[in-house]
């Protein structure tokens, strides 16, 4: 959510370097975190366990999209 899309094998190291010690956006974090999967509660609801967003991928890229659309620049 803090850096955009990213190739998790060659990125996840280096952002646990940068903030294993301290975390600044902690708290606009799991705000937003929070505001979109009540989105995606409140839209979809129990009907996701029915479509193809139950897939971890699929459900990844929506979340994003929806925190691109609510929260990008």
């Amino acid at each position: 959510m803090v850096a955009g899309l990213q190739d998790k094998k060659k990125s996840l190291g280096s952002f646990y370097k940068k903030w294993d010690d301290r975390f600044p956006y902690r708290h606009r974090s799991i705000e937003h975190f929070k505001d979109i999967v009540d989105l995606i509660e409140r839209h979809v609801g129990d009907d996701l366990s029915q479509s193809n967003f139950r897939r971890s991928a699929l459900f990844y890229s929506l979340f994003l999209a929806l925190y691109e659309l609510r929260y990008g620049d």
